[in-house]
C-alpha cells in the first residue's frame, strides 16, 4: 500500500514535473474528492437528486481531466477545458441550486481565480481571472435581485454544514498550492546555489583544460595552413592554387572559431595579449575580401568592398585580431542576411604624420536588431530575437570577444541597426603607420608577390651576436648568412665586453640568460664604457607577460623571443641599419623549384617521428628548406657534447649549470621545429628553478630519448635535403644572362654582389676559384674574370 502510495504520489507530484502539472494534478484530484464530499453533503442536507448528480458529475470530469493530461500531456488544454467547464460552468449552476451566495461556493470563485492565475501565463492570466470575477460578480447580484432563482439550502444547520465543508477545502487547496510553491521556490535556490558553485568549478577546470588543450588544438590547424602555405608557394597551377586558397581561408575560418573559445578563456583569465607587426594594407583588404566572397556566394547574396584610395599602403598594428573582429562582423552579417547584399568598407580617419584610425565597417541588408536588444549584443553567450532565428547556428561569443579585443587594442566597436532594413557594424582602431604611400587600387596587389619572401644585404654591416650557447650562435649566424653581414660571436658577457673594445659594431644581439654575467647585466656595463650608442637587441625564451617592457625600460632597442624566425629577425635588424650609414639593398626571396609538395610531404613524416614539426622549423628559417637543414646540422654536431655536459650537471646535482643548459637546448630545438624536445627541456627548466629533484630525475629519461630521437630524424632530414637539392654548379648561377650581363657591361658592383650571394648561401662548398673572380672583379679586371670562368668552363656563349 506504501509502495503503491509512493508510486501514485510520484508519478503526479513527482519533482519531475513543472510547478503548474503538479497544481493541476493536485487540483484535480482536490476537485475529485470535494465533488463526492459535497455530493455527499447534499444528498444529506436533503437537496435533491439534481446537486448530487451535478457533484458526482464534476468529479468524473475532474478525473477525465487529470487521466487525459497525464497520458496526453496536453496539460494547456486541459486548464483550458478546466476554467470553461467547472469554473465557468458547473461553479456558477452550483451556486445556482445550491445555495447561491448562503452557500460556500463563493469561496471556491476565490479559489477558482487564484488557480487560474497560477495555471496560465500572462496576459491570459490576467484577461481570465477578470472575466471570472466579473462572472462571479455578476451572478452573486443576480441572486440578489432575483432569489427566487436560487434553490435555498434546507436550513441553518444545512449552511452551516456546506459553508465548514467549503471552507475546509478551500484552505487545504490553497494551503497545499502555496505549500508546493513555497517548497518548490527554496529547493530551486538551493539547487542555485549548488549550480552556482558547480559552474564556478566547471569554469575553472575548462579555463585549465583549455589551457592544456591550446596546443593540441592549434597544432593540427596549424599544420593544416602551413601545408597550404608550401601549396601556395610551390605550386604553378592556377587550379591548385585557387583550391589551395579556398582551403586556406577555410582553415582560417576554423581558427578563428577555434580561438574564440581559446579567447574568451584568456579574456576571463585577463591574459589576451596582441601581437603587434607591420603589414600590407592591400593584403588585409584581399584576405577579407575572400573570406567573405565565397560565403556570400554560397548564400545567394552581393558582396562589395569600397576601400579609400588614399588608405597607406603598409601599417603596424596587430593584422590576425583586425581580421578575426571583422571575420565575425561578416560572418554574422551573412547568417542574418537572407536577400541582398553585404559591404565591406574600409577608410580612413584622424590621419596624423604617424598614426591614423582605421575604420572597416560591415553594413547589411539583413534582420537588423530591435533598439531594446542594441546594449545586450556584446554580452556572452547572448543571442537576440532568438525565437525567429533558431536556425542560425552560433555559441554567441565573437562579438563579446570581438569588443574586448577592440577595446584591448585601443579602439571600440560600434553598431547602427534598424529592424527589418539592415545593420552596421563597425570597427575603429589606431593603427601606426609605415608606408604612408596611398594604396591606390588594392586589387592590383599579385599573387605573384605574396608568394615571394624579402630579405636584405648590407656587406658592410658588422654585428656580434652574444649567446653562451653555441648551438643558438651558429644557428643566428646561419640565419643571417644571406644578409651577407659580418657576424662576429662571442659566448658570454666578459667576452662581449672585450670584442666591443676593439671592434665597432652597428648591433649587438644579446641573450638575456647567461651565467656570470646575464644580459641586463652586460649591457649595463657596456652603457658605461665611453662613447657606446650601440644598439643592443635583446634575446631570450622568456616570452611571460612584462619580459618586453622590463627588457625596453632597461634600455634595449628591441626584444625577440626565441626561437627567432629569420624573417622576424631580418625586419629588425633591418629596420635598425636604415638608421646608420650603412647601405641596405632590398633583395626578393623566390621560392626554390625543388621543393615541391611531395617532397615536403615525405620531409614532413620524416620529422614526426622525431618530434620535429617542419612548419615550425620552416617559419624559422623562412620557408628555406636549405637553411633549415644547416640548422639541423648544428644541433646535430652538438648533440654529443650538450649531452655530456647536461649528464654531467645532473651527476653532480649542478642544478643551476643544469637549468642554464635545459634552458639552452629549449632554445635550440625550438629553432628547428623539435616540439617535443623542447618541452621537456622546459620541463627540466622548471624543475632546476623550483628546485624539484623528483620532476627532473623522472624527466631526464624521457629528455634523453626525445633527444636521441630528434637528432636522429634531423640528421636523415639534413642529408634528404642535400641529397635532393641543386648540387653548387656553377653552370647555373653563370649561364644566367644577368650576371654575364654584369661582367660584358663591366658593371662591378652588380658582379660582385651576385658572387657575394652565392659564396655566402654556399659557403665552404663553393669552389675556392669564386674567390679569385671577386678579386679580380674588385680590381676592375674584368678580362682576368672571364678567363677565369672561360678556364672553368663556365663562360657561356
Amino acid at each position: 500500500m506504501k509502495r503503491a502510495f509512493q508510486i501514485f504520489k510520484d508519478r503526479l507530484l513527482g519533482k519531475h514535473l513543472g510547478f503548474r502539472v503538479r497544481l493541476f494534478n493536485m487540483l484535480a484530484i482536490t476537485g475529485t474528492l470535494v465533488s463526492l464530499v459535497a455530493a455527499i453533503t447534499a444528498f444529506i442536507n436533503g437537496e435533491g437528486l439534481i446537486p448530487v448528480i451535478t457533484c458526482l458529475a464534476t468529479s468524473v470530469i475532474a478525473i477525465f481531466l487529470l487521466i487525459f493530461a497525464t497520458k496526453s500531456g496536453r496539460y494547456q488544454l486541459c486548464y483550458i477545458v478546466t476554467i470553461a467547464v467547472i469554473f465557468l460552468g458547473f461553479f456558477p449552476y452550483i451556486f445556482i441550486i445550491g445555495g447561491g451566495y448562503e452557500s460556500s461556493m463563493p469561496m471556491f470563485f476565490i479559489l477558482a481565480v487564484l488557480f487560474t492565475i497560477f495555471m496560465l501565463e500572462g496576459a491570459k492570466a490576467l484577461i481570465t481571472a477578470f472575466l471570472e470575477v466579473i462572472v462571479y460578480s455578476a451572478l452573486m447580484v443576480f441572486a440578489y435581485i432575483h432569489p427566487e432563482f436560487i434553490t435555498p439550502l434546507s436550513g441553518h444547520e444545512a449552511i452551516m454544514i456546506d459553508n465548514i465543508v467549503g471552507l475546509f477545502v478551500v484552505c487545504a487547496s490553497v494551503g497545499l498550492a502555496m505549500f508546493l510553491h513555497f517548497r518548490g521556490y527554496n529547493e530551486q535556490q538551493r539547487e542555485l546555489i549548488i549550480a552556482h558553485e558547480e559552474a564556478l568549478s566547471a569554469s575553472n577546470a575548462k579555463n585549465v583544460f583549455l589551457a592544456n588543450m591550446s596546443h593540441e588544438i592549434r597544432t593540427p590547424i596549424n599544420v593544416m595552413l602551413g601545408m597550404t602555405d608550401m601549396v601556395l608557394r610551390d605550386s604553378r597551377d592556377e587550379a591548385v592554387i585557387e583550391y589551395a586558397r579556398k582551403i586556406q581561408n577555410a582553415g582560417n575560418m576554423l581558427l578563428v572559431l577555434v580561438s574564440n573559445i581559446l579567447d574568451l578563456s584568456k579574456i576571463e583569465s585577463g591574459k589576451l595579449e596582441n601581437h603587434e607587426d607591420r603589414y600590407n594594407t592591400a593584403t588585409l583588404i584581399r584576405e577579407l575580401f575572400e573570406i567573405g566572397t565565397d560565403s556570400a556566394r554560397k548564400r545567394g547574396l552581393a558582396y562589395n568592398v569600397q576601400v579609400e584610395k588614399n588608405l597607406p599602403s603598409v601599417m603596424y598594428g596587430d593584422k590576425q585580431r583586425i581580421k578575426q573582429i571583422v571575420t565575425n562582423f561578416i560572418s554574422n552579417a551573412v547568417k542574418y542576411t537572407g536577400t541582398g547584399s553585404i559591404t565591406l568598407k574600409f577608410s580612413l580617419k584622424n590621419s596624423e604624420d604617424e598614426y591614423a584610425v582605421l575604420c572597416i565597417s560591415v553594413k547589411d541588408t539583413g534582420h537588423g536588431i530591435k533598439k531594446e536588444n542594441l546594449t545586450l549584443i556584446f554580452d556572452a553567450f547572448s543571442r537576440v530575437d532568438l525565437p525567429k532565428q533558431r536556425d542560425i547556428e552560433g555559441t554567441g561569443l565573437g562579438l563579446a570577444i570581438a569588443k574586448q579585443i577592440a577595446e584591448g587594442m585601443n579602439g571600440d566597436i560600434f553598431v547602427q541597426s534598424e529592424y527589418g532594413v539592415g545593420s552596421v557594424f563597425w570597427l575603429e582602431v589606431p593603427q601606426r603607420i609605415i608606408n604612408g604611400k596611398p594604396i591606390g587600387d588594392w586589387k592590383h596587389l599579385t599573387k605573384a608577390d605574396e608568394n615571394e619572401n624579402e630579405s636584405f644585404t648590407a656587406p658592410d654591416a658588422r654585428i656580434l651576436v652574444v649567446d653562451d650557447n653555441r648551438e643558438n650562435l651558429e644557428t643566428v649566424q646561419a640565419l643571417l648568412r644571406r644578409t651577407l653581414m659580418k657576424v662576429d660571436v662571442v659566448e658570454s658577457g666578459a667576452q662581449c665586453l672585450t670584442a666591443v673594445e676593439e671592434t665597432n659594431y652597428h648591433i649587438i644581439l644579446m641573450d638575456y640568460m647567461m651565467p656570470d654575467m646575464d644580459g641586463v647585466e652586460t649591457f649595463r656595463m657596456l652603457r658605461e664604457m665611453p662613447g657606446f650608442n650601440t644598439p643592443v637587441i635583446a634575446l631570450t625564451a622568456n616570452a611571460v607577460a612584462g619580459t618586453e617592457e622590463k627588457l625596453l625600460d632597461e634600455g634595449f632597442a628591441a626584444y625577440i623571443t626565441k626561437p627567432v624566425a629569420a624573417q622576424e629577425l631580418e625586419k629588425v635588424l633591418e629596420a635598425m641599419l636604415l638608421e646608420t650609414s650603412v647601405i641596405v639593398t632590398k633583395r626578393t626571396i623566390h621560392t626554390q623549384a625543388w621543393e615541391t609538395p611531395e617532397v615536403i610531404q615525405v620531409l614532413t613524416h620524416g620529422l614526426e617521428y622525431g618530434g620535429v614539426s617542419l612548419e615550425e622549423g620552416l617559419k624559422n628559417s623562412s620557408g628555406d628548406l636549405s637553411l633549415l637543414a644547416r640548422m639541423a646540422e648544428v644541433v646535430v654536431h652538438n648533440y654529443e657534447s650538450s649531452l655530456s655536459k647536461v649528464q654531467n650537471a645532473f651527476s653532480v646535482s649542478d642544478y643551476d649549470e643544469l637549468r642554464h643548459l635545459s634552458h639552452s637546448l629549449k632554445s635550440a630545438a625550438g629553432y628547428v621545429g623539435a616540439y617535443n624536445l623542447s618541452f621537456h627541456a622546459k620541463l627540466i627548466e622548471e624543475g632546476c628553478k623550483n628546485g624539484d629533484d623528483k620532476k627532473i630525475s623522472l624527466t631526464l629519461p624521457l629528455l634523453y630519448l626525445e633527444w636521441e630521437q630528434a637528432v636522429n630524424s634531423l640528421s636523415a632530414f639534413a642529408a634528404h635535403v642535400h641529397a635532393i637539392e641543386p648540387k653548387v654548379t656553377l653552370e647555373r648561377v653563370f649561364d644566367s644572362k644577368e650576371f654575364i650581363g654584369h661582367i660584358k657591361r663591366k658593371v662591378r658592383r652588380g658582379a660582385i654582389q651576385e658572387l657575394d650571394l652565392l659564396i655566402a648561401e654556399k659557403g665552404t662548398d663553393c669552389p675556392e676559384y669564386l674567390n679569385e673572380v671577386r678579386d679580380a672583379l674588385h680590381g676592375l679586371d674584368f678580362d682576368a674574370a672571364k678567363q677565369i670562368l672561360t678556364d672553368n668552363g663556365l663562360w657561356g656563349e
